[in-house]
């Protein structure tokens, strides 16, 4: 019997939770962000074209984005599935989201994990007694939660 190590055994339960349309984004977009900044490097150290430039600078930006996205997702999922222990929406309680809401999930993302309408978690959320919470970004992408009155 072969004994995996902690690291490989994390390795594998990221790799079995994310789906395969995070596995299939991150490799590529990767790829696909290095190409380009090879690309703005060439412009920059010859004589360069600004418009294209600009371009490519845009398209950097959007595969970053991207991919902050799936990371984000993947994050979240992992976050709530420790959280929860896997367990159903209808069992969770109050502890729940207030363990969720210091993770600085957002409501929005606990409907998205769970298949639901936010307005349901929010039901389930008012049952509980716990207060809704909003998740921001701020300038520098930290993620700030902020109580509804």
């Amino acid at each position: 019997m072969l004994v995996e190590s902690k690291q490989q055994k994390q390795i594998n339960c990221i790799l079995d939770l994310c789906g395969k349309r995070m596995r299939a984004v991150m490799p590529d977009n990767k790829k696909r962000q290095l190409e380009i900044i090879y690309k703005l490097i060439a412009l920059q150290s010859g004589v360069s074209d600004p418009d294209e430039e600009q371009v490519l600078k845009k398209d950097l930006k959007e595969l970053m984005v991207k991919r902050d996205a799936a990371k984000r997702k993947m994050f979240v999922r992992l976050m709530i599935q420790s959280i929860t222990k896997r367990a159903p929406f209808i069992t969770l309680r109050g502890d729940h989201f207030y363990q969720m809401k210091d993770a600085g999930i957002s409501l929005e993302e606990i409907a998205c994990y769970y298949k639901l309408m936010e307005s349901a978690v929010e039901e389930k959320l008012g049952i509980e007694g716990v207060k809704k919470w909003s998740i921001k970004a701020d300038a520098s992408g930290y993620f700030l939660c902020s109580l509804y009155t």
